[in-house]
């Protein structure tokens, strides 16, 4: 499966560049994930760093603006991101 950010919320489930612009974030959460999740801005600061090694829903709450978005690992499941448009 690809990253889908046609809709919203954004369903991510591979690494890669999804935004290079600034995005507002109302809240991510990461849905039957196990491992480790790594998101970074466009700068590499963390956005989420985050490992566990049970597999649950994590809810990261509410966000402000983020200067782009990069999963840079996903140890399974989906991660929503609801955004601001």
């Amino acid at each position: 499966m690809a990253n889908d950010i046609t809709g919203n919320p954004w369903k991510l489930d591979s690494t890669g560049v999804v935004a290079t612009s600034q995005v507002f974030i109302r809240n991510i959460m990461w849905l039957n994930g196990t491992g480790s999740l790594v998101i970074v801005d466009s700068a590499g600061r963390d956005i989420i760093r985050d490992a566990w090694t049970a597999e649950n829903e994590h809810n990261y709450g509410p966000m402000q603006w983020v200067e782009g978005m990069n999963v840079t690992t996903i140890g399974g499941g989906e991660v929503l991101v609801v955004i601001h448009k």
